[in-house]
């Protein structure tokens, strides 16, 4: 099976959960308004155990190794992301969600299950670096733009970081949780795509299609976020591919450059609904990318491959 097409059903499974968030607001049962409980469940309650259930794998000094030079390229590939859209905020007027949209991605939802059918479960593991480093960022750079604050004691303590730094420690010192928690946070993590998608639909049954797809500064986001960053990111995988040292380089940087060059974040969504940002905004633009990514994710690939064939 070829990746366009795994591309495009792991993307037609998002927009049917999508529709469904969508079809209960239209149905009259639920207002969009109602996303906001939902957006504090996936945020607080779904997210930790995604990070605490992603690291439950058997240590490996090599596969260690892999990982921490996969956590320092994703650290310099989100901060070249944020330091591009910042840069470029002032002179195109870009707004907090447009920043943040274009910025991150929505490696999480979208790449995990992507990978998993491609490559096999083994290799989800390196998809965790990039989710990881942007969930850290999710939580200082994000929150503290739509919040307006930058609360230090509030960021420690998120329920998120904490269960980052569980995880972690809980890999390197080889601890296993036991299998029936294990299991309730394997099942409450497998809602994070699902609950965001519907959470995004509910949002988007308020929003103008027509309106969002005729504003040039939402086309402008959407090059931002699946074109222009992808490309000038490549370079970085080349450099790091080479320099690297590890064992399957080629494919583990695939896998992080197949997130980054996905869709929008969907967090953008949760957090502007939680902070009363244009959270229908966010959303049409995680739909928008999500739309256009069917065709802009393959070229990023074949391109990558191109230069660095895995």
């Amino acid at each position: 099976m070829s990746v366009s097409f795994m591309l495009f059903l792991e993307i037609l499974k998002l927009f049917l959960m999508c529709a469904m968030g969508f079809g209960i607001v239209k149905a009259g049962i639920l207002k969009s308004s109602d996303s906001g409980p939902l957006s504090a469940i996936a945020l607080y309650i779904v997210c930790p155990c995604v990070y605490l259930n992603a690291y439950q794998a058997d240590y490996d000094p090599v596969q260690a190794r892999s990982l921490l030079v996969t956590f320092i390229a994703a650290v310099i590939i989100v901060s070249v992301c944020l330091i591009i859209c910042t840069l470029l905020s002032r002179p195109l007027h870009l707004s907090d969600v447009e920043v943040t949209s274009a910025a991150y991605s929505n490696a999480g939802n979208m790449i995990i299950p992507i990978i998993s059918s491609m490559l096999g479960e083994e290799w989800v593991f390196y998809t965790t670096a990039l989710v990881t480093v942007q969930m850290f960022f999710f939580w200082t750079h994000m929150a503290s733009v739509f919040s307006g604050k930058f609360d230090l004691k509030k960021i420690l303590t998120n329920v998120n970081m904490i269960s980052v730094f569980a995880a972690v420690l809980l890999y390197l010192f080889r601890i296993r949780i036991p299998a029936t928690l294990l299991g309730a946070l394997r099942s409450t993590g497998s809602m994070i795509g699902p609950l965001s998608m519907i959470i995004t639909g509910m949002l988007l049954a308020n929003v103008d299609f027509r309106e969002v797809f005729s504003r040039k500064r939402a086309w402008l986001v959407a090059a931002l976020r699946l074109l222009i960053l992808p490309l000038l990111l490549l370079p970085l995988f080349i450099l790091i591919c080479r320099v690297s040292g590890m064992a399957d380089s080629h494919l583990i940087m695939m896998i992080v450059f197949l997130g980054s060059s996905s869709a929008g974040a969907s967090t953008v969504v949760q957090m502007a609904r939680l902070y009363h940002h244009d959270a229908e905004y966010a959303g049409a633009l995680n739909v928008m990318t999500t739309m256009l990514c069917i065709f802009t994710m393959p070229l990023m690939v074949g391109i990558y491959n191109y230069f660095l064939p895995v």
